[in-house]
Protein backbone atom coordinates (compact mmCIF):
# COMPACT_ATOMS: atom_id res chain seq x y z
CA UNK A 1 0.00 0.00 0.00
CA UNK A 2 0.98 3.04 -1.06
CA UNK A 3 0.46 4.85 2.53
CA UNK A 4 4.19 3.79 3.51
CA UNK A 5 5.37 6.59 0.86
CA UNK A 6 4.01 8.92 4.14
CA UNK A 7 6.93 8.15 6.10
CA UNK A 8 9.37 9.92 2.97
CA UNK A 9 7.86 13.45 3.80
CA UNK A 10 7.41 13.34 7.52
CA UNK A 11 9.30 16.52 8.93
CA UNK A 12 10.56 17.54 5.99
CA UNK A 13 8.12 20.97 5.93
CA UNK A 14 9.76 21.85 9.22
CA UNK A 15 10.52 25.33 8.40
CA UNK A 16 14.13 25.27 9.25
CA UNK A 17 14.63 28.87 9.90
CA UNK A 18 11.18 29.34 11.89
CA UNK A 19 12.84 26.68 14.18
CA UNK A 20 15.53 28.95 15.04
CA UNK A 21 13.49 31.88 15.26
CA UNK A 22 11.73 30.19 18.03
CA UNK A 23 14.77 28.85 19.72
CA UNK A 24 16.60 32.19 20.08
CA UNK A 25 13.24 33.28 21.60
CA UNK A 26 12.95 30.66 24.34
CA UNK A 27 16.76 30.10 25.31
CA UNK A 28 18.06 31.60 27.62
CA UNK A 29 21.10 34.30 27.70
CA UNK A 30 23.89 35.56 29.82
CA UNK A 31 22.68 38.86 30.29
CA UNK A 32 19.00 40.35 29.63
CA UNK A 33 20.30 43.53 27.41
CA UNK A 34 21.25 40.37 24.75
CA UNK A 35 18.33 38.51 25.24
CA UNK A 36 16.46 41.61 24.43
CA UNK A 37 18.54 42.24 21.16
CA UNK A 38 18.35 38.93 19.88
CA UNK A 39 14.81 38.28 20.64
CA UNK A 40 13.78 41.61 19.30
CA UNK A 41 15.84 40.49 15.61
CA UNK A 42 14.01 37.43 16.03
CA UNK A 43 10.80 39.33 16.00
CA UNK A 44 11.50 41.50 13.29
CA UNK A 45 12.53 38.86 11.10
CA UNK A 46 8.98 36.96 11.98
CA UNK A 47 7.34 39.63 10.51
CA UNK A 48 8.82 40.04 7.71
CA UNK A 49 11.17 43.10 8.55
CA UNK A 50 14.16 41.27 7.13
CA UNK A 51 15.96 44.73 6.47
CA UNK A 52 15.92 46.19 10.31
CA UNK A 53 17.01 42.63 11.63
CA UNK A 54 19.89 42.32 9.15
CA UNK A 55 20.97 45.64 10.55
CA UNK A 56 20.43 44.96 14.13
CA UNK A 57 22.43 41.60 13.78
CA UNK A 58 25.55 42.89 12.11
CA UNK A 59 25.94 45.52 15.36
CA UNK A 60 25.38 42.18 17.44
CA UNK A 61 27.94 40.09 15.98
CA UNK A 62 30.65 42.99 15.66
CA UNK A 63 30.02 42.87 19.78
CA UNK A 64 29.28 39.28 20.20
CA UNK A 65 31.63 37.83 17.13
CA UNK A 66 31.57 34.45 18.78
CA UNK A 67 27.95 34.65 19.94
CA UNK A 68 26.04 31.13 19.44
CA UNK A 69 22.91 32.79 19.12
CA UNK A 70 24.34 35.09 16.36
CA UNK A 71 25.89 32.27 14.56
CA UNK A 72 22.17 31.06 14.56
CA UNK A 73 20.13 33.78 13.53
CA UNK A 74 22.89 34.37 10.86
CA UNK A 75 22.21 30.81 9.50
CA UNK A 76 18.59 31.40 9.75
CA UNK A 77 18.44 34.27 7.37
CA UNK A 78 20.87 32.26 5.22
CA UNK A 79 18.11 29.83 4.97
CA UNK A 80 15.11 32.47 4.45
CA UNK A 81 17.37 33.23 1.14
CA UNK A 82 17.52 29.43 0.21
CA UNK A 83 21.01 29.67 0.32
CA UNK A 84 21.18 26.05 1.92
CA UNK A 85 25.10 25.77 1.11
CA UNK A 86 25.67 29.23 3.04
CA UNK A 87 23.43 28.10 6.08
CA UNK A 88 25.55 24.56 6.40
CA UNK A 89 28.74 26.40 6.81
CA UNK A 90 27.43 28.81 9.41
CA UNK A 91 25.89 25.96 11.10
CA UNK A 92 28.85 23.26 10.71
CA UNK A 93 30.98 26.02 12.07
CA UNK A 94 29.15 26.20 15.13
CA UNK A 95 28.81 22.76 15.51
CA UNK A 96 32.54 22.30 15.48
CA UNK A 97 32.24 24.64 18.61
CA UNK A 98 29.11 23.26 20.42
CA UNK A 99 28.37 19.32 19.61
CA UNK A 100 25.79 19.18 21.81
CA UNK A 101 23.77 21.96 20.18
CA UNK A 102 20.94 19.29 18.73
CA UNK A 103 18.78 22.31 16.98
CA UNK A 104 21.96 22.93 14.82
CA UNK A 105 22.94 19.27 14.32
CA UNK A 106 19.12 18.50 12.98
CA UNK A 107 18.83 21.86 10.32
CA UNK A 108 22.46 20.77 9.27
CA UNK A 109 21.17 17.41 8.68
CA UNK A 110 18.19 19.06 6.67
CA UNK A 111 20.74 21.09 4.67
CA UNK A 112 23.00 18.14 3.53
CA UNK A 113 19.80 16.06 2.60
CA UNK A 114 18.87 19.01 0.03
CA UNK A 115 22.28 19.39 -0.96
CA UNK A 116 22.09 15.14 -1.85
CA UNK A 117 24.61 14.40 1.23
CA UNK A 118 22.43 12.04 2.72
CA UNK A 119 25.10 9.73 4.57
CA UNK A 120 26.12 13.16 6.29
CA UNK A 121 22.75 14.23 6.60
CA UNK A 122 22.22 10.69 8.29
CA UNK A 123 25.42 11.62 10.87
CA UNK A 124 24.10 14.54 12.14
CA UNK A 125 20.52 13.53 12.62
CA UNK A 126 22.57 10.50 14.83
CA UNK A 127 24.65 13.38 16.14
CA UNK A 128 20.98 15.04 17.32
CA UNK A 129 19.68 12.32 19.32
CA UNK A 130 22.86 11.30 21.00
CA UNK A 131 21.83 13.98 23.19
CA UNK A 132 18.19 14.03 22.77
CA UNK A 133 16.92 10.53 21.55
CA UNK A 134 13.55 11.87 22.52
CA UNK A 135 12.81 14.30 19.74
CA UNK A 136 10.23 13.73 16.81
CA UNK A 137 12.37 15.04 13.54
CA UNK A 138 15.39 13.57 13.68
CA UNK A 139 14.13 9.55 13.78
CA UNK A 140 11.62 10.73 11.07
CA UNK A 141 14.20 12.10 8.55
CA UNK A 142 16.22 8.98 9.34
CA UNK A 143 13.79 6.74 8.67
CA UNK A 144 13.12 8.56 5.47
CA UNK A 145 16.62 8.25 4.34
CA UNK A 146 16.46 4.78 5.51
CA UNK A 147 13.36 4.00 3.86
CA UNK A 148 14.35 5.44 0.31
CA UNK A 149 17.25 3.22 0.22
CA UNK A 150 15.18 0.24 1.32
CA UNK A 151 16.64 -0.52 4.55
CA UNK A 152 12.80 -1.70 6.16
CA UNK A 153 14.23 -2.76 9.26
CA UNK A 154 16.65 0.16 9.93
CA UNK A 155 13.81 2.67 9.10
CA UNK A 156 11.41 0.10 11.51
CA UNK A 157 14.11 1.02 14.30
CA UNK A 158 13.39 4.28 14.16
CA UNK A 159 9.50 4.45 14.34
CA UNK A 160 10.25 1.91 17.08
CA UNK A 161 12.11 4.51 19.26
CA UNK A 162 9.36 7.05 18.33
CA UNK A 163 6.53 5.09 19.56
CA UNK A 164 8.68 4.31 23.40
CA UNK A 165 8.85 8.02 23.28
CA UNK A 166 5.41 8.57 22.18
CA UNK A 167 3.14 5.37 22.82
CA UNK A 168 -0.07 6.49 22.29
CA UNK A 169 0.69 8.15 18.38
CA UNK A 170 -1.93 6.36 16.48
CA UNK A 171 -0.49 8.08 13.09
CA UNK A 172 2.87 6.62 13.99
CA UNK A 173 1.97 3.11 14.69
CA UNK A 174 0.27 2.77 11.91
CA UNK A 175 3.31 3.45 9.52
CA UNK A 176 5.28 1.25 11.69
CA UNK A 177 2.71 -1.34 11.15
CA UNK A 178 3.06 -0.94 7.17
CA UNK A 179 6.86 -1.11 7.85
CA UNK A 180 6.77 -4.42 9.55
CA UNK A 181 4.95 -5.08 6.59
CA UNK A 182 7.33 -4.69 3.71
CA UNK A 183 9.63 -7.07 6.03
CA UNK A 184 7.51 -9.81 6.05
CA UNK A 185 7.57 -9.63 10.03
CA UNK A 186 3.42 -10.45 10.38
CA UNK A 187 3.18 -11.04 13.84
CA UNK A 188 4.62 -7.74 14.93
CA UNK A 189 2.23 -6.31 11.99
CA UNK A 190 -0.73 -7.42 13.35
CA UNK A 191 -0.02 -6.56 17.62
CA UNK A 192 0.95 -2.67 16.12
CA UNK A 193 -2.10 -2.15 13.77
CA UNK A 194 -4.07 -3.68 16.80
CA UNK A 195 -2.88 -1.20 18.96
CA UNK A 196 -3.72 1.67 16.82
CA UNK A 197 -7.18 0.48 16.66
CA UNK A 198 -7.29 -0.09 20.55
CA UNK A 199 -5.81 3.50 21.59
CA UNK A 200 -7.90 5.73 19.48
CA UNK A 201 -9.61 7.67 21.04
CA UNK A 202 -13.48 6.79 20.22
CA UNK A 203 -12.24 3.13 22.03
CA UNK A 204 -11.99 4.77 25.45
CA UNK A 205 -15.98 4.93 26.11
CA UNK A 206 -16.74 5.37 29.82
CA UNK A 207 -19.02 2.91 31.88
CA UNK A 208 -22.20 4.74 32.09
CA UNK A 209 -23.08 6.74 35.52
CA UNK A 210 -25.24 9.15 36.99
CA UNK A 211 -25.08 11.63 34.48
CA UNK A 212 -25.38 9.60 31.78
CA UNK A 213 -28.90 8.69 33.01
CA UNK A 214 -29.72 12.02 34.25
CA UNK A 215 -29.19 13.06 30.28
CA UNK A 216 -30.91 10.02 29.16
CA UNK A 217 -33.90 10.82 31.86
CA UNK A 218 -34.15 14.57 30.00
CA UNK A 219 -32.54 16.20 33.39
CA UNK A 220 -29.72 18.36 31.81
CA UNK A 221 -30.29 21.02 34.81
CA UNK A 222 -29.33 18.31 37.19
CA UNK A 223 -26.51 16.89 35.11
CA UNK A 224 -25.06 20.43 34.65
CA UNK A 225 -25.00 20.94 38.04
CA UNK A 226 -23.70 17.64 38.94
CA UNK A 227 -20.70 18.51 35.91
CA UNK A 228 -19.74 21.58 37.39
CA UNK A 229 -19.38 20.70 40.70
CA UNK A 230 -17.41 17.66 39.24
CA UNK A 231 -15.15 20.20 36.91
CA UNK A 232 -14.77 22.03 40.28
CA UNK A 233 -12.71 18.61 42.14
CA UNK A 234 -10.55 17.56 39.52
CA UNK A 235 -9.84 18.49 35.76
CA UNK A 236 -12.47 17.07 33.86
CA UNK A 237 -11.33 14.62 30.92
CA UNK A 238 -12.64 15.38 26.86
CA UNK A 239 -15.20 12.84 27.86
CA UNK A 240 -16.52 14.31 30.82
CA UNK A 241 -16.63 18.05 28.73
CA UNK A 242 -18.16 16.11 25.56
CA UNK A 243 -21.28 15.10 28.51
CA UNK A 244 -21.34 18.67 29.57
CA UNK A 245 -21.81 20.07 26.03
CA UNK A 246 -24.49 17.39 25.35
CA UNK A 247 -26.38 18.52 28.95
CA UNK A 248 -26.35 22.12 28.00
CA UNK A 249 -27.65 21.63 24.33
CA UNK A 250 -30.53 19.48 25.69
CA UNK A 251 -30.68 22.68 28.30
CA UNK A 252 -31.07 24.94 25.39
CA UNK A 253 -27.50 26.61 25.54
CA UNK A 254 -26.13 26.23 22.42
CA UNK A 255 -22.97 28.85 22.82
CA UNK A 256 -22.27 27.24 26.39
CA UNK A 257 -21.93 23.51 24.18
CA UNK A 258 -19.74 24.79 22.23
CA UNK A 259 -17.10 25.85 23.78
CA UNK A 260 -17.78 22.42 26.07
CA UNK A 261 -16.96 21.03 22.76
CA UNK A 262 -14.15 22.83 22.06
CA UNK A 263 -12.43 22.09 25.06
CA UNK A 264 -12.81 18.40 24.71
CA UNK A 265 -11.53 18.32 21.24
CA UNK A 266 -8.34 20.38 22.92
CA UNK A 267 -7.54 17.39 25.40
CA UNK A 268 -8.67 15.11 22.33
CA UNK A 269 -8.73 16.36 18.87
CA UNK A 270 -9.24 13.01 16.97
CA UNK A 271 -11.82 11.63 19.15
CA UNK A 272 -14.39 10.99 16.28
CA UNK A 273 -17.46 11.24 18.36
CA UNK A 274 -16.85 14.57 19.76
CA UNK A 275 -15.91 16.19 16.24
CA UNK A 276 -19.20 15.08 15.00
CA UNK A 277 -21.08 16.41 17.85
CA UNK A 278 -19.46 19.92 17.31
CA UNK A 279 -20.42 19.96 13.65
CA UNK A 280 -24.14 18.56 14.52
CA UNK A 281 -24.39 21.42 16.80
CA UNK A 282 -22.61 23.90 14.22
CA UNK A 283 -25.55 22.65 12.08
CA UNK A 284 -28.21 23.05 14.80
CA UNK A 285 -27.21 26.77 15.41
CA UNK A 286 -27.83 27.32 11.37
CA UNK A 287 -24.10 27.71 11.00
CA UNK A 288 -23.22 25.28 7.72
CA UNK A 289 -19.89 26.61 6.70
CA UNK A 290 -18.46 25.37 10.16
CA UNK A 291 -20.72 22.15 10.22
CA UNK A 292 -19.57 21.43 6.99
CA UNK A 293 -15.50 22.04 7.81
CA UNK A 294 -16.00 19.83 11.18
CA UNK A 295 -17.88 17.19 8.84
CA UNK A 296 -15.05 17.24 6.63
CA UNK A 297 -12.32 16.61 9.68
CA UNK A 298 -14.27 14.06 11.02
CA UNK A 299 -14.22 12.46 7.80
CA UNK A 300 -10.33 12.11 7.62
CA UNK A 301 -10.58 10.97 11.31
CA UNK A 302 -12.68 8.06 10.64
CA UNK A 303 -10.58 7.12 7.25
CA UNK A 304 -7.25 6.83 9.93
CA UNK A 305 -9.43 4.03 11.62
CA UNK A 306 -9.97 2.61 8.86
CA UNK A 307 -6.21 2.94 7.72
CA UNK A 308 -5.42 0.54 10.65
CA UNK A 309 -8.19 -2.03 9.75
CA UNK A 310 -6.43 -1.81 6.12
CA UNK A 311 -3.45 -2.54 7.52
CA UNK A 312 -4.13 -5.25 10.20
CA UNK A 313 -6.21 -7.04 6.82
CA UNK A 314 -3.28 -6.82 4.78
CA UNK A 315 -0.73 -8.59 7.43
CA UNK A 316 -3.54 -11.10 8.13
CA UNK A 317 -3.48 -11.92 4.62
CA UNK A 318 -0.24 -11.89 4.08
CA UNK A 319 0.03 -14.39 6.71
CA UNK A 320 -1.97 -16.93 5.15
CA UNK A 321 -4.80 -15.91 7.96
CA UNK A 322 -7.26 -15.40 4.79
CA UNK A 323 -10.63 -16.01 7.16
CA UNK A 324 -9.04 -13.09 9.95
CA UNK A 325 -8.52 -11.25 7.03
CA UNK A 326 -12.41 -10.98 5.42
CA UNK A 327 -13.30 -10.80 9.07
CA UNK A 328 -11.46 -7.72 9.50
CA UNK A 329 -12.31 -6.20 5.95
CA UNK A 330 -15.63 -6.99 7.11
CA UNK A 331 -15.04 -3.95 9.99
CA UNK A 332 -13.63 -1.77 7.57
CA UNK A 333 -16.44 -1.85 5.50
CA UNK A 334 -18.78 -1.54 8.53
CA UNK A 335 -17.13 2.04 9.43
CA UNK A 336 -16.83 3.35 6.95
CA UNK A 337 -20.36 4.64 6.21
CA UNK A 338 -19.43 6.75 8.61
CA UNK A 339 -16.73 8.95 5.89
CA UNK A 340 -19.20 8.60 2.97
CA UNK A 341 -21.73 9.92 4.67
CA UNK A 342 -19.76 12.45 6.58
CA UNK A 343 -18.40 13.50 3.03
CA UNK A 344 -22.05 14.01 1.54
CA UNK A 345 -23.20 16.08 4.25
CA UNK A 346 -20.52 18.30 4.04
CA UNK A 347 -20.66 18.51 0.30
CA UNK A 348 -24.24 19.10 0.48
CA UNK A 349 -23.52 21.84 2.99
CA UNK A 350 -21.15 23.80 1.17
CA UNK A 351 -23.09 23.63 -2.16
CA UNK A 352 -26.15 24.51 -0.24
CA UNK A 353 -24.40 27.68 1.37
CA UNK A 354 -22.73 28.47 -2.01
CA UNK A 355 -26.36 28.73 -4.18
CA UNK A 356 -27.96 30.09 -0.96
CA UNK A 357 -30.27 27.78 -1.25
CA UNK A 358 -31.90 28.10 2.06
CA UNK A 359 -30.76 31.47 2.76
CA UNK A 360 -34.55 32.79 3.51
CA UNK A 361 -35.65 29.86 5.17
CA UNK A 362 -32.77 28.36 7.68
CA UNK A 363 -35.05 26.96 10.04
CA UNK A 364 -36.79 24.81 7.23
CA UNK A 365 -33.38 23.67 5.28
CA UNK A 366 -33.35 20.22 4.39
CA UNK A 367 -29.74 19.58 3.20
CA UNK A 368 -30.32 16.14 2.09
CA UNK A 369 -31.60 16.82 -1.12
CA UNK A 370 -28.52 19.12 -2.29
CA UNK A 371 -27.24 15.11 -2.63
CA UNK A 372 -28.02 14.54 -5.71
CA UNK A 373 -27.07 18.21 -6.82
CA UNK A 374 -23.88 17.49 -5.74
CA UNK A 375 -23.87 13.89 -8.13
CA UNK A 376 -24.79 16.20 -10.74
CA UNK A 377 -21.97 18.67 -9.84
CA UNK A 378 -19.26 16.66 -10.25
CA UNK A 379 -20.40 14.14 -12.97
CA UNK A 380 -20.91 17.56 -15.06
CA UNK A 381 -17.35 18.01 -14.33
CA UNK A 382 -16.02 14.20 -15.73
CA UNK A 383 -15.84 15.07 -19.57
CA UNK A 384 -13.86 18.21 -19.24
CA UNK A 385 -11.44 16.18 -16.64
CA UNK A 386 -10.87 12.87 -18.07
CA UNK A 387 -7.45 12.72 -15.88
CA UNK A 388 -8.56 14.28 -13.08
CA UNK A 389 -8.56 11.06 -10.64
CA UNK A 390 -9.56 13.45 -7.55
CA UNK A 391 -12.94 14.23 -9.04
CA UNK A 392 -13.81 10.41 -9.95
CA UNK A 393 -12.63 9.38 -5.97
CA UNK A 394 -14.99 12.32 -4.84
CA UNK A 395 -17.91 11.31 -7.32
CA UNK A 396 -17.27 7.10 -6.01
CA UNK A 397 -17.28 8.56 -2.34
CA UNK A 398 -20.37 10.12 -3.41
CA UNK A 399 -22.39 6.97 -4.53
CA UNK A 400 -20.39 4.83 -1.99
CA UNK A 401 -23.00 6.87 0.70
CA UNK A 402 -25.96 6.03 -1.77
CA UNK A 403 -24.40 2.54 -1.01
CA UNK A 404 -24.60 2.26 -4.86
CA UNK A 405 -20.67 0.14 -4.69
CA UNK A 406 -20.93 -1.27 -7.90
CA UNK A 407 -20.58 2.55 -9.55
CA UNK A 408 -18.28 3.65 -7.01
CA UNK A 409 -15.78 0.59 -8.23
CA UNK A 410 -16.19 1.34 -11.52
CA UNK A 411 -14.51 5.58 -10.69
CA UNK A 412 -12.25 3.96 -8.25
CA UNK A 413 -11.15 1.49 -11.01
CA UNK A 414 -10.98 4.50 -13.50
CA UNK A 415 -8.68 6.64 -10.78
CA UNK A 416 -6.47 3.75 -10.07
CA UNK A 417 -5.89 3.98 -13.47
CA UNK A 418 -4.48 7.82 -13.69
CA UNK A 419 -3.20 7.43 -10.85
CA UNK A 420 -2.04 4.06 -9.01
CA UNK A 421 -0.63 5.51 -5.86
CA UNK A 422 -3.96 6.79 -4.56
CA UNK A 423 -3.75 5.55 -1.24
CA UNK A 424 -7.13 6.50 -0.42
CA UNK A 425 -8.66 5.13 -3.80
CA UNK A 426 -7.06 1.54 -2.78
CA UNK A 427 -8.36 1.05 0.32
CA UNK A 428 -12.33 2.42 -0.84
CA UNK A 429 -12.26 0.21 -3.69
CA UNK A 430 -11.33 -3.21 -1.67
CA UNK A 431 -14.33 -1.86 0.56
CA UNK A 432 -16.36 -1.42 -2.58
CA UNK A 433 -15.38 -5.31 -3.54
CA UNK A 434 -16.08 -6.38 -0.23
CA UNK A 435 -19.69 -4.93 -0.04
CA UNK A 436 -20.50 -6.63 -3.66
CA UNK A 437 -19.84 -9.62 -2.34
CA UNK A 438 -16.57 -10.01 -4.26
CA UNK A 439 -14.54 -11.28 -0.68
CA UNK A 440 -11.21 -12.58 -2.46
CA UNK A 441 -10.70 -10.01 -5.05
CA UNK A 442 -10.91 -7.37 -2.31
CA UNK A 443 -7.94 -8.96 -0.40
CA UNK A 444 -6.06 -9.76 -3.64
CA UNK A 445 -6.35 -5.96 -4.33
CA UNK A 446 -4.83 -4.80 -1.30
CA UNK A 447 -1.98 -7.65 -1.26
CA UNK A 448 -0.93 -6.80 -4.21
CA UNK A 449 0.63 -3.87 -3.43
CA UNK A 450 2.67 -4.14 -0.83
CA UNK A 451 6.39 -3.51 -2.07
CA UNK A 452 7.97 -0.96 -3.77
CA UNK A 453 10.57 -0.79 -6.36
CA UNK A 454 13.69 1.58 -5.25
CA UNK A 455 12.68 3.89 -8.35
CA UNK A 456 9.57 4.51 -6.79
CA UNK A 457 10.66 5.05 -3.55
CA UNK A 458 13.69 7.56 -4.60
CA UNK A 459 11.23 9.41 -6.93
CA UNK A 460 8.89 9.83 -4.11
CA UNK A 461 11.69 10.98 -1.76
CA UNK A 462 13.32 13.89 -3.71
CA UNK A 463 9.25 14.97 -4.31
CA UNK A 464 9.13 15.14 -0.57
CA UNK A 465 12.81 17.65 -0.67
CA UNK A 466 11.68 19.23 -3.52
CA UNK A 467 8.51 20.48 -1.94
CA UNK A 468 10.72 21.63 0.90
CA UNK A 469 11.95 24.91 -1.25
CA UNK A 470 8.36 25.65 -2.02
CA UNK A 471 10.24 28.31 -4.35
CA UNK A 472 12.04 25.63 -6.72
CA UNK A 473 8.90 23.33 -5.87
CA UNK A 474 6.30 25.87 -7.96
CA UNK A 475 9.11 26.63 -10.45
CA UNK A 476 9.27 22.87 -11.55
CA UNK A 477 5.34 22.22 -11.96
CA UNK A 478 5.84 25.28 -13.96
CA UNK A 479 7.83 23.67 -16.36
CA UNK A 480 5.93 20.69 -16.07
CA UNK A 481 3.25 21.68 -16.69
CA UNK A 482 4.02 23.69 -19.80
CA UNK A 483 6.18 19.98 -21.12
CA UNK A 484 3.28 18.38 -20.82
CA UNK A 485 0.70 20.66 -22.75
CA UNK A 486 2.94 20.56 -25.09
CA UNK A 487 3.08 17.00 -25.72
CA UNK A 488 0.47 15.72 -23.80
CA UNK A 489 -3.18 16.15 -24.58
CA UNK A 490 -4.94 16.74 -21.53
CA UNK A 491 -3.31 15.93 -19.27
CA UNK A 492 -2.96 17.81 -15.31
CA UNK A 493 -0.47 17.70 -13.75
CA UNK A 494 -1.27 19.58 -10.78
CA UNK A 495 -3.99 17.38 -9.38
CA UNK A 496 -1.91 14.36 -9.98
CA UNK A 497 1.03 16.14 -7.96
CA UNK A 498 -1.53 16.76 -5.13
CA UNK A 499 -2.00 13.25 -4.96
CA UNK A 500 1.76 12.50 -5.01
CA UNK A 501 1.72 14.99 -1.89
CA UNK A 502 -1.57 13.92 0.32
CA UNK A 503 0.08 10.26 -0.04
CA UNK A 504 3.80 12.11 1.46
CA UNK A 505 1.54 13.53 3.95
CA UNK A 506 2.72 17.36 2.62
CA UNK A 507 -0.58 18.07 1.86
CA UNK A 508 -3.29 17.56 4.17
CA UNK A 509 -6.01 15.27 2.86
CA UNK A 510 -8.70 17.13 4.91
CA UNK A 511 -7.53 21.04 3.47
CA UNK A 512 -7.05 19.69 -0.11
CA UNK A 513 -10.79 17.47 0.09
CA UNK A 514 -11.95 20.93 1.59
CA UNK A 515 -10.50 23.19 -1.45
CA UNK A 516 -12.42 20.49 -4.10
CA UNK A 517 -15.66 20.79 -2.29
CA UNK A 518 -15.37 24.57 -2.22
CA UNK A 519 -14.40 24.63 -5.88
CA UNK A 520 -17.38 22.38 -7.09
CA UNK A 521 -19.31 24.23 -4.88
CA UNK A 522 -18.50 27.78 -6.25
CA UNK A 523 -18.94 25.92 -10.01
CA UNK A 524 -22.12 25.12 -9.04
CA UNK A 525 -23.54 28.81 -7.39
CA UNK A 526 -22.30 30.13 -10.87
Amino acid sequence: MSKIFEILGRAITADPAELIWHWLCEVSYPSLARAQVVREIASLAQQGKDESARDMLRLYQFEFPQCAKGQMAEAAFALQSTQTETASQILAKLFRTQPANTLAAYILGLCCEQLQRESQAAQFYHDCLKFKNYLHLPHQRLAAIYLKNCQYEKAADEYEQLIFEHPDDVSTLILLGHLYLAQNRFDQADDTFNKAILIHPDNFAQEPDDIDDLIEQGDAYRACELLESLSLQERPSAQTLAKYGDALKMADCPDQALIKYQQALELSPDCLEINIKLGTLHLQMHQAELAAKQFNKSMEINDQIIDAYIGLCISQAKAGRQDQAEATLSLAAAIHPNSAILMAEAASLKLAQNSKLFENEPLQADYSQCLDQVIDAHSCRLPYNQNDPQLRYRLAILFMSLSQFERAAELLCKTLQINPSHHRAQTKLAICLHQTGQKEPAINHLTADTYFEPKMLDLHYKTALLYADRVKFASSMLNLERQLEDNYAGSDAGVNISVVLQNLGLLHRETAMWESLTDVAADHAL
